[in-house]
């Protein structure tokens, strides 16, 4: 069984003000504290992989901010998913693996079939590696973030890996959801450093 886990890294020193935008909308998360100008947010019901819930979530921190979101999926090491988010709209997004599902709905009525995975299925998500390198480190490879998108990893976790230290993303958000995040809260590589519970 491979990894599986829904995190949500927001461009933004500021912990607090990111957890005021999930406490008055009713989020249950974990919010981390800042690295290098930003913070991992793991949304309790967004762990379940629902990709609504996932952009209800993506598109309310980076509204509520006025910045840049980046929501990220990873599907038993698999299928590794991102939508970049800036001011409340997707202005990226990305399937590792976009017809990964097809499979498993040939011969099955619709009836029989989730309506969340279909969608899954059906949309052709295509990467814009400059939006990438332009909304989240205008400094990065693109080159190197092109190629990292396209070549074929052991896993989706080491994908993720490869593209979050190539943009400068904080290294929290990789392996981590909300369901193990309590653990890393607790890890020798955070400690003395403050977690913030909402809900």
């Amino acid at each position: 069984m491979g990894t599986f886990y829904v995190n949500f890294s927001v461009k933004s020193s500021e912990p607090q003000e990111i957890a005021g935008v999930l406490r008055e909308a009713g989020r249950k998360a974990i919010v981390t504290p800042s690295q290098a100008g930003y913070v991992v947010v793991y949304d309790e019901e967004a762990e379940g992989q629902s990709l609504q819930t996932i952009l209800q979530v993506g598109k309310l921190i980076s509204q509520g901010l006025n910045g840049i979101v980046m929501a990220v999926l990873n599907h038993d090491d698999r299928i590794l998913r991102y939508w970049l988010f800036k001011q409340g709209a997707i202005v990226d997004a990305y399937d590792s693996r976009p017809d990964y599902f097809k499979k498993f709905f040939a011969g099955l009525n619709e009836d029989e079939a989730d309506d969340e995975l279909k969608e899954a299925t059906d949309s052709d998500q295509v990467s814009n590696p400059q939006q990438l390198q332009l909304q989240l480190n205008p400094k990065a490879d693109l080159a190197k973030i092109k190629k990292i998108l396209k070549t074929k990893y052991p896993t989706e976790t080491d994908r993720h890996r490869a593209f979050a230290q190539a943009l400068g993303l904080p290294m929290a958000s990789i392996g981590f959801g909300y369901d193990n995040a309590k653990k890393l809260a607790s890890s020798a590589d955070f400690k003395g450093q403050e977690f913030l519970l909402i809900g």
